[in-house]
């Protein structure tokens, strides 16, 4: 990997929002935790592109004070606020004029993905039935190698753009692979 692995300010800026919606407890809990991290974003331009490890490190934070599955709703809910925001709007506009579904919505993750991330290895669309694909990030970064929350979070997302796309009871599983520094994603929905 030649770049430095970061993302897109305005989708951190979408998570740390995000927060509010595990609770003031635990709102307060996480950004005590963090307080770096959430000024660092909080004053970023919303173009801006920031270290990967602020996202990781907000993401163990919610993990800690949530729980894995607080920190799977916690990622979806910021996915759901992020589509209608500036960076991925119009990405969520167009595939509801070509028809959304969740096949389609998730066809479409490696584009949002290189809009989210830059530096964080090629993620690939592959089919395997009519309510399950597999998304695999290629040349993963060792900073998500390293957190398995973190993969969770991001499968988190994935679900929530299921639901976005109008797919019931998302779940999706993540598989690390350090040895070929590779992450898989297999989401399913009803």
């Amino acid at each position: 990997m030649s770049e430095l692995p970061e993302m897109r300010a305005s989708h951190l800026k979408s998570n740390v929002e995000s927060l509010a919606e595990l609770g003031a407890e635990s709102d307060r809990a996480i950004r005590h935790a963090v307080a770096d991290v959430v000024r660092t974003i909080e004053e970023a331009s919303r173009v801006a592109w920031l270290p990967l490890e602020l996202d990781v490190r907000l993401t163990e934070a919610v993990a800690e004070a949530c729980g894995l599955e607080g920190t799977k709703r916690w990622s979806s809910g910021a996915i759901v606020r992020s589509a209608d925001g500036p960076l991925l709007r119009p990405l969520i506009h167009g595939l509801q004029a070509m028809g959304l579904s969740p096949a389609t919505a998730l066809k479409r993750a490696p584009y949002a993905w290189g809009l989210i991330y830059r530096g964080c290895g090629e993620l690939r669309f592959e089919p395997e039935g009519e309510h399950e694909i597999v998304l695999t990030q290629d040349d993963a970064p060792d900073a998500m190698l390293a957190s398995p929350v973190y993969c969770e979070g991001i499968a988190g997302a994935f679900d929530g753009a299921v639901q976005i796309a109008g797919g019931r009871q998302p779940r999706s599983v993540v598989e690390i692979d350090t040895t070929l520094r590779c992450v898989r994603y297999r989401c399913r929905w009803d």
